[in-house]
């Protein structure tokens, strides 16, 4: 596990442009799965779309500050292809047990779980995509992961509830 980095992705517009959908598609079942009781569809697709705008806008302006900017398509290919498919390991533990309210909730340590794992593989694509060690791709991964729950909550509405 974490051999393969975001350059040994094909440099495909194709897959890029499908893996970016995936992840709206699949930040849609989340959020429908996990908030729609709260909030409407039409909030849920306007997160979707604002949040892998704002991951493929932040990941593309750090890679350009640095000088990798003919990386971007590979890593923001690979970040969104992980996100797709972590988002969907999570989709049956919301249809299972939507609210999360506690961690007597079973499934809760399960998501914990997954969210850490993501974590991990944000740091190993971050550190192929911007040449830096681990430690320094996994506080980027940390922040990144923090930044993505913030701008969730609030376009959805639920970081004032």
């Amino acid at each position: 596990m974490l051999r393969a980095g975001p350059q040994d992705l094909p440099a495909s517009s194709a897959l890029f442009g499908l893996t970016v959908l995936c992840n709206v598609a699949s930040n849609i079942l989340v959020s429908v799965s996990s908030a729609l009781n709260e909030v409407g569809l039409g909030r849920i697709v306007l997160a979707a779309v604002a949040e892998t705008t704002a991951m493929l806008a932040t990941v593309y302006l750090l890679l350009s500050i640095v000088g990798h900017r003919s990386r971007a398509q590979q890593t923001l290919t690979a970040l969104a292809g992980t996100a797709t498919a972590i988002n969907i390991l999570a989709l049956p533990m919301f249809w299972v047990s939507p609210l999360f309210t506690t961690l007597n909730n079973p499934f809760a340590l399960l998501l914990v779980l997954l969210v850490l794992w993501s974590v991990v593989i944000v740091a190993h694509i971050l550190r192929h995509a911007f040449s830096i060690t681990m430690v320094p791709a996994g506080l980027l991964a940390i922040g990144y992961t923090l930044l993505n729950f913030e701008l969730s909550y609030r376009l959805l509405g639920l970081a004032s509830k």
